[in-house]
């Protein structure tokens, strides 16, 4: 793995996504950070923002990192893909993407579980099945990544499937055991 800062078509693809759905959004979410670049084994890039005062930290200590900033997305070909923390950052500035959802649902969605339309307080006329979108809570806090599998709100079977929420690290992490402990 190694660590780079973004080319400037990686820069445009991340910016570009923001844009498309938030204008102005990079300007108030990223006015200071630059895009970084894992560059992963398997052939993947991990996007992730952060500052540039990480270029004034030695090479060998950049390029041997495995990451770096906060991470927002993944670059497949000239595609991105936002993660967890980039939907966090976009639900942030806007509502274009974003269905809200019932309390009692965002405690559901955190186990995996199904939004169900009858859960649903918001929902933008724009999303369609198949499409993704930023599950929020009623507070407009991002909850997770889901995809629409059905229409709208008011129904009482699923509408949006998970693709990634917040539970997800804590199932993770459950699944793996408790880290060892050293010393003696």
């Amino acid at each position: 793995m190694t660590v780079r800062i973004a080319t400037d078509s990686e820069s445009r693809t991340v910016f570009g996504f923001f844009e498309e759905v938030a204008p102005g959004s990079t300007k108030e979410l990223f006015d200071d950070s630059d895009v970084w670049i894992v560059d992963q084994d398997d052939g993947g890039r991990v996007a992730a923002i952060a500052t540039m005062d990480l270029a004034s930290l030695p090479n060998d200590v950049i390029a041997t990192g495995d990451h770096v900033g906060l991470r927002i997305g993944s670059l497949e070909g000239n595609d991105f893909h936002l993660d967890l923390q980039g939907a966090v950052l976009l639900a942030s500035v806007s509502r274009e993407l974003s269905v809200r959802v019932n309390e009692q649902a965002a405690r559901m969605w955190s186990y995996g579980k199904d939004i169900l339309g009858d859960s649903v307080l918001w929902w933008p006329k724009s999303l369609r099945p198949g499409d993704a979108c930023i599950v929020v809570n009623a507070r407009w806090e991002a909850i997770g990544i889901g995809r629409i599998i059905g229409r709208g709100k008011g129904q009482t079977r699923p509408v949006v499937s998970p693709v990634h929420d917040i539970g997800t690290y804590l199932r993770d992490q459950s699944a793996s055991g408790p880290p060892e402990r050293g010393g003696g």
